[in-house]
């Protein structure tokens, strides 16, 4: 996805300075500002920061979604939630992925579609939810059942490793404690045998 950094001024003369991922040229960046009555002084292109770190926890995004229903049932408007939960965000990836989003339903654009814009964080599952709560008026509940439905999944995903991740341990100490006896207690049997002139057990002497 393509991003624009840019610096424009508003109609008091103000600058101001922001990023835009819903345009594909500087002459529809430009074209957009316009619209809210802002002049566009500079913009640059740069790589999507998600490109370079499109891995956030699932555990992160539920957390959000948690505090997004909390903060909007709460009475307060969008973009204050985003706002607000993005300020407060830890993981640089989520963050600069929130202030996007904001930006983006600032200009006008439909939450579900400012979400589906950064497809590789949020589900389709997620989006769904988030269009359905949208159109019908009870966001703060769609987003409370998405939450819900997305921490069990991360619960069950959880499990699953720890299943897996078992017997995968328990295979390691075993190699472990086979090469343990390999090198240092069959050679003192060995010698042992050998001073008694005795010959090592057929197991043994495989080992």
């Amino acid at each position: 996805m393509t991003v624009y950094e840019f610096t424009a001024k508003n109609e008091n003369g103000d600058e101001f300075t922001g990023t835009r991922s819903d345009v594909n040229s500087v002459a529809v960046l430009q074209q957009e500002l316009a619209k809210m009555g802002d002049t566009l002084l500079n913009a640059r292109r740069s790589k999507n920061k998600t490109d370079k770190h499109p891995k956030i926890k699932l555990n992160e995004i539920v957390t959000f979604i948690y505090k997004f229903a909390t903060m909007y049932s709460a009475g307060l408007p969008i973009i204050q939630c985003l706002e607000a939960i993005s300020q407060e965000t830890e993981n640089e990836t989520l963050k600069y992925i929130l202030l996007d989003i904001q930006q983006n339903v600032e200009t006008g654009t439909a939450l579900k579609d400012a979400f589906t814009k950064h497809e590789k964080v949020f589900s389709n599952f997620f989006v769904g939810m988030l269009g359905v709560g949208e159109s019908g008026g009870k966001l703060a509940e769609t987003l409370k059942m998405s939450a819900a439905y997305m921490e069990k999944q991360a619960d069950i995903k959880s499990r699953v490793k720890s299943a897996f991740a078992y017997p995968a341990i328990v295979g390691i100490m075993c190699a472990v404690i086979i090469t343990a006896v390999v090198i240092f207690v069959i050679p003192v049997f060995s010698t042992l045998y050998e001073q008694l002139d005795v010959a090592l057990p057929m197991p043994t002497q495989l080992l």
